[in-house]
């Protein structure tokens, strides 16, 4: 049973992690990184991640085209490039 300042902790990095994906689309891996830079358990990750996947803030397909997107007119990539 985690204490009441594990359970502070984690809804403080859900509240984080949810603005830092606001801000920019972010996949898994990096979501998943900036945990592990922020200092939080891992035993924790997976349910952060979680949350933000039911709440819409990570969407794996809508990060994919916004990294196609932003190489095809950002880098100027063409369509092989990218795939």
């Amino acid at each position: 049973m985690p204490d009441s300042s594990s359970i502070k902790s984690v809804i403080a990095s859900k509240e984080k992690a949810a603005y830092y994906c606001a801000q920019q689309e972010h996949c898994i891996f990096d979501v998943r990184k900036k945990l592990f830079q922020w200092g939080v358990e891992t035993s924790y990750h997976d349910e952060i991640i979680e949350y933000l996947l039911e709440d819409n803030f990570i969407n794996e397909t809508r990060y994919a085209n916004s990294f196609c997107i932003g190489k095809f007119h950002q880098n100027k990539w063409g369509r092989k490039k990218i795939s």
